[in-house]
């Protein structure tokens, strides 16, 4: 019969869930500093030169990607979201308090006309108080932090799955029925039957459509499939235990169904939600792809496999925009605990009547 449903160790709230205390991001922001630094410095650059009034950072994690004093200091609404609970709001929380020389000071505080949108402690600083507001107090740790910092009416902190669902839709679903599966092939055949389920799954993010200048996407294309592949893995090494490592061989084909099904609706899913933001506002979208990776114990690269699916996706939608980005900048090296990978970032525009792109074409013998 499988294992009892009810007991499994493993659960997708809980294995989402992920640490989001200040060490926890802490950490991950000096590992991260200098891989995201070119990123961050395009979409600076970017962002002073549209200034859009509302932007929206999709998959924003603890902001490793993402220059929120710059936004914040050209008066731009900001939306971030991710569907790790409170990560964006300790990534901000991190930010909130910069480092300068010897002293620290406090962004917040020069944001106008109205700091206490950002922090629902604000307090008018004292006379002779440099920098910092009247409530200022200095936590102790790896980073300066304002102890007293409290979350207020801005950035907007939105805990949503950005691939309209699809995502946790698969992991959701899987969950329930995998431990009554009687063969490791069982259970890929019903979670590669799951797909055209999950692909018409349409949970939108709680941002009204057409209201966003920027969004920017912190994720990388070729790892979309990761998070609901790797949780079904474990979820069949806790039915299957040994049997799947032994029949791995056998089982590679429908593996690859699945990883490239999974990845195909949740792309599809991002791109159609970020369309949905931007379209008659004309917005602009700053999006990374992997395009080549390299192992660590190798010095070959090998071109990501779903680079030309993710490609054809974004065509579909959106124009590639040149202009607005130097090509100094699209292009970077990123190590990675694995290994290499060559990431190239674009700004895109979103192509008019989209329901156009979808009617025959006419051959020049009709």
């Amino acid at each position: 019969m499988g294992f009892d449903m009810t007991r499994l160790p493993l659960e997708w709230e809980r294995y989402i869930n992920a640490p989001a205390d200040a060490d926890t991001v802490h950490q991950c922001r000096l590992r991260c500093a200098l891989m995201f630094r070119d990123q961050r410095e395009a979409l600076r650059e970017l962002c002073v030169s549209i200034r859009p009034k509302r932007i929206g950072c999709l998959g924003a994690g603890c902001l490793n990607d993402i220059p929120i004093e710059t936004f914040l200091r050209i008066g731009s609404e900001v939306y971030l979201v991710d569907w790790i609970p409170r990560i964006s709001e300790e990534g901000f929380r991190s930010d909130v308090i910069q480092r300068e020389g010897a002293s620290s000071y406090c962004f917040i505080r020069e944001l106008q006309p109205a700091p206490e949108r950002f922090c629902g402690n604000f307090s008018p600083a004292a006379l002779g108080q440099d920098r910092v507001c009247n409530r200022f107090l200095l936590e102790e740790g790896p980073r300066p932090r304002c102890a007293n910092y409290s979350r207020s009416a801005e950035p907007h902190f939105l805990e949503a799955d950005v691939t309209l669902g699809r995502a946790t839709a698969f992991a959701r679903r899987v969950e329930r029925w995998v431990g009554f599966s009687k063969t490791p092939a069982q259970a890929f055949r019903k979670a590669i039957d799951e797909l055209s389920r999950c692909s018409t799954v349409n949970e939108k993010i709680a941002i009204p459509p057409d209201s966003l200048d920027l969004v920017t996407s912190s994720m990388v294309v070729s790892q979309f499939d990761h998070e609901p592949y790797t949780f079904f893995s474990k979820l069949l090494a806790l039915q299957f235990g040994s049997r799947l490592l032994a029949e791995e061989e056998r089982l590679l084909p429908l593996m690859e169904r699945l990883r490239s099904g999974l990845f195909r609706i949740q792309v599809e899913g991002h791109i159609r939600e970020i369309y949905r933001l931007v379209e008659k506002r004309r917005g602009r979208v700053f999006f990374s792809v992997e395009l080549f990776c390299s192992s660590s114990n190798r010095d070959e690269f090998f071109l990501v496999q779903e680079i030309h699916q993710a490609m054809d996706m974004i065509g579909k939608y959106f124009h590639f925009d040149f202009h607005l980005i130097s090509p100094d900048q699209s292009l970077r090296m990123i190590e990675t605990h694995s290994g290499t990978s060559i990431v190239q970032s674009y700004v895109l525009r979103p192509k008019e009547k989209m329901a156009q792109s979808s009617a025959p074409v006419r051959s020049k013998t009709q």
